[in-house]
């Protein structure tokens, strides 16, 4: 008689680890499963979403995109994708007549503000826009993939001055005179331009410098100049960004050199040659 109270005690006690190994296996990790679910980069959205390396293929392959970058003009001047056009979310029920609907249409924006792209989204849809997407994370996801940006070239950064390599005054006029093979591109306003300038440049402007960098040769020594050194600047930062790595800056810009022609025209009349 204690002998099968024995087994049946053992029995039970045996029932009891079953009942707790199947609580351990089924109700611990359904909770785990409800926290995922519930966690907010999990969140969905109702609008598409395209990651970084995709829209780096897009780009790569000459894709028929637009990319829409719906941030404000201070965060896109510091910082943005090449060739994108910036409409601040604000702005698009204005201006958004500028984006082609036959393009598929890639948004950057704030990726916090899931409200107002959701609203950017439906609010193209309702013009004619049907295919749409948001870069995920935003620009900062696609930084984070190392992908490249254009800045509007800062000189007091460390890292826009690396970008930027200067020629002066005086190397330039040695090239002109050795009839060097350069690309003389200047970046200033096109009135600027025809009222005069360096000879044989060719004018494209800082602000049209992405969207015609097909015309700007990659393998050809460059000297690029603005107005002042300000501009000059930025536009040696720009090439830079864009890949051009050939690009020399001419110091000071086009002030400065009308100021070393001038000084060097009236140093020959002083001292003429014999």
């Amino acid at each position: 008689m204690q002998k099968n109270n024995k087994e049946n005690y053992i029995v039970l006690i045996g029932i009891i680890l079953i009942g707790i190994v199947f609580l351990i296996t089924f109700i611990r990790p359904g909770k785990k499963e409800k926290n995922i679910i519930n966690s907010p980069t999990e969140t969905p959205t109702d609008y598409s979403i395209i990651y970084p390396k995709e829209l780096s293929e897009k780009i790569k392959q000459k894709e028929n995109i637009q990319i829409l970058d719906l941030r404000s003009n201070a965060d896109f001047e510091i910082e943005h994708i090449a060739n994108s056009i910036n409409i601040p979310n604000d702005d698009l029920q204005k201006k958004g007549d500028i984006l082609d609907s036959k393009k598929e249409i890639i948004i950057i924006a704030y990726p916090e503000s899931k409200k107002n792209i959701s609203d950017s989204v439906k609010l193209l849809e309702r013009n004619g826009f049907s295919n749409i997407s948001v870069l995920y994370n935003g620009i900062e996801g696609w930084t984070e993939n190392l992908f490249s940006t254009i800045s509007t070239g800062d000189p007091s950064s460390i890292s826009d001055q690396s970008k930027v390599i200067y020629i002066s005054p005086t190397e330039f006029q040695v090239a002109l005179n050795n009839n060097a093979p350069l690309f003389i591109l200047d970046v200033r306003d096109s009135s600027l331009f025809n009222t005069e300038s360096i000879h044989n440049s060719i004018n494209i402007p800082l602000s049209e410098l992405e969207a015609r960098e097909e015309e700007i040769p990659k393998f050809k020594e460059i000297i690029v100049y603005g107005q002042d050194a300000i501009e000059s600047f930025q536009a040696g930062s720009k090439l830079f960004d864009l890949g051009i790595l050939t690009a020399k800056t001419l110091d000071g810009g086009f002030d400065v050199w009308k100021e070393f022609v001038s000084n060097k025209t009236t140093e020959e009349k002083t001292n003429p040659s014999e």
